[in-house]
């Protein structure tokens, strides 16, 4: 039995990623047999399906993954597939759509807490959000997130939920923190990308969502943010989402994103990787957001 996402999970695979729980079980994880393809799908494409309360992923090589009404995921595994490779998929993508299907807001992250507030640091892969975070973490300050970041709303107001107590991060990303390599896990076999322990500055609980900083990259020697406003706030939180097409209310889905935006500081920070620019960006993120 584990935790995470404000979810109590009990799975027939051990999850050495989560937290262990002791709570009655919100969702369950079980090894079984899957279909082979959804009737009526939503959407189709050669690596999933969704469908009204069903997702079907397919990753060769590794396992299929069968996600229903946000409470039941089923895997059925390659004969020869490597358990890392199947819980990378599954604690990522696939507890992400089941996250959707139950009408949370997923956002491709991660959270920081500065202050009594939370910040999620979004963008797309390979644009720095881990470095961001690995940065954050150097300076003493407590992580909630990494990859998958939920986002919830009660009482008009926006939290986000605490995750996984690791920092998924690339190998010369680990050394220039000085970080030794025997205290990290790979993620998967041939992946230069290693599991974090962050649990000694972990919050397991939820925290009031304060902003959202979306990173992106560029070739100038400046580290540029600016505060967006109006409608891109809302175009924001659709780029940064995971399956959108997943998301069963998309009634109060929309509602609950206009909340956020309406509530929610929003910035845009630019910066260039092939420089040593993470003081900056940390100085920069720190000072805007306070």
């Amino acid at each position: 039995m584990y935790h995470a996402f404000g979810l109590n999970i009990e799975s027939e695979i051990e999850l050495p990623e989560l937290l262990y729980s002791d709570g009655t079980a919100d969702i369950t994880i079980s090894l079984g047999k899957v279909p082979d393809f959804l009737e009526n799908p939503i959407e189709n494409t050669p690596w999933y399906e969704v469908g009204m309360g069903q997702f079907l992923l397919r990753v060769d090589g590794i396992s299929k993954y069968y996600v229903t009404d946000g409470k039941h995921i089923i895997i059925e595994p390659d004969h020869e597939a490597d358990l890392d490779d199947i819980r990378v998929f599954l604690v990522n993508t696939v507890l992400a759509v089941l996250l959707l299907q139950r009408n949370c807001i997923v956002l491709h992250g991660t959270a920081v807490v500065i202050g009594q507030n939370a910040i999620v640091i979004a963008g797309a892969s390979g644009t720095g959000k881990s470095s961001i975070a690995l940065k954050f973490y150097d300076q003493g300050y407590p992580l909630l997130t990494d990859e998958v970041c939920v986002v919830n709303t009660k009482e008009n107001k926006a939290f986000v939920y605490s995750g996984i107590p690791t920092l998924n991060v690339w190998h010369d990303t680990l050394r220039k923190f000085d970080i030794d390599l025997t205290l990290c896990r790979p993620i998967r076999k041939g992946l230069n990308k290693y599991a974090y322990d962050i649990s000694s500055q972990f919050i397991c609980s939820e925290i009031e969502l304060s902003a959202i900083v979306q990173i992106s990259n560029h070739n100038e020697k400046k580290v540029v943010m600016k505060q967006i406003s109006g409608g891109k706030k809302l175009g924001m939180i659709m780029r940064n989402s995971f399956f959108q097409e997943s998301v069963q209310d998309k009634r109060k889905n929309f509602f609950d994103c206009k909340m956020i935006s309406d509530q929610t500081g929003f910035y845009d920070l630019e910066y260039n990787t092939q420089l040593d620019q993470l003081d900056q960006v940390f100085d920069m993120i720190v000072r805007e957001v306070r």
